[in-house]
C-alpha cells in the first residue's frame, strides 16, 4: 500500500472512531470533496460508506470503471449510476447511518429515506469529517508551503514589475471579431497567437498583462 493510501485509511480510522463515540454504525459520504479527500477518488460523481468497524465501500457510475480501480484500490467498488442509493442499500438492517446533513437537500434525503433498509436508521451528521480536515497530515502541510512559496514569488515578481514599470494593467480581450481583423482563426490556436503577439509587444512596457475572453458574448 503506498504513502497515499496509507493517508486515507487513516483518515477514514479517525471518522470511524468519531462514529463509534456518537452511537453511530456507518456514515454515507455524498459530498465529492469528503469522498476524495477520504479515499483519494477525483471522479465527479461518488459516493463513500464508512463504517465503525473501519471498513468502506464506494460507489461510482460506469465512466470511472477503470480510474477508481487505480486510484482506490483498497476499497470495493461499486458501478452504479446511483451511488448513494446502491451504497445505502448494503447496509446491515438495525444499523444507525449518519448522512451528511449540510450537503443533502431536502429532495436528495427523500431519495435516501426511499431507498433505505427496514430496520436502518438515517441520522444528520454535521462537521464529521471537517473536524478531521482541520488537521494537516505531513503531505497536506508540505503543499500548503509550496503554494505558500509560490505565491510570494509571484507576489514579489509582481511588485518589482510595478516598480519598474508602473501600476498600468493591459487586457487583452480577443473575440472572434477582433481574431478575424488580425487574420486570425477563432480557435484555441488563433486565441494562443494573438495573446503571444500582445505580450511580447507589451513587454518591457506594462507590469502586467491580463489576457480574458467574455464568455458572454
Amino acid at each position: 500500500m503506498s504513502l497515499a493510501d496509507t493517508r486515507f485509511e487513516t483518515r477514514r480510522r479517525k471518522l470511524a472512531s468519531a462514529l463509534a463515540a456518537k452511537r453511530i454504525d456507518d456514515v454515507l459520504i455524498t459530498h465529492i470533496t469528503h469522498v476524495r479527500y477520504l479515499s483519494g477518488f477525483s471522479g465527479s460523481n461518488g459516493a463513500l460508506l464508512v463504517s465503525k468497524d473501519r471498513t468502506a465501500k464506494i460507489a461510482t457510475d460506469g465512466r470511472y470503471t477503470t480510474q477508481i480501480g487505480e486510484e482506490v484500490p483498497d476499497i470495493p467498488a461499486t458501478i452504479t449510476r446511483k451511488v448513494a442509493e446502491e451504497l445505502l442499500a448494503q447496509v446491515v438492517e438495525g444499523h444507525r447511518v449518519g448522512f451528511e446533513a449540510d450537503y443533502l437537500s431536502v429532495s436528495q434525503l427523500e431519495v435516501l429515506k426511499k431507498a433505505c433498509p427496514e430496520e436502518v436508521t438515517l441520522v444528520p451528521v454535521s462537521g464529521a469529517v471537517e473536524d478531521i480536515r482541520l488537521t494537516k497530515d505531513g503531505l497536506e502541510l508540505h503543499r500548503l508551503e509550496e503554494a505558500a512559496a509560490l505565491a510570494t514569488e509571484a507576489l514579489e515578481q509582481l511588485v518589482d514589475a510595478g516598480e519598474r514599470h508602473g501600476r498600468l494593467c493591459v487586457g487583452i480581450d480577443p473575440h472572434a471579431g477582433l481574431l478575424e481583423q488580425w487574420g486570425l482563426s477563432d480557435s484555441v490556436e488563433g486565441l494562443r497567437e494573438f495573446s503571444r503577439i500582445c505580450v511580447e509587444a507589451f513587454a518591457g512596457h506594462v507590469a502586467l498583462v491580463k489576457p480574458q475572453v467574455a464568455f458572454f458574448e
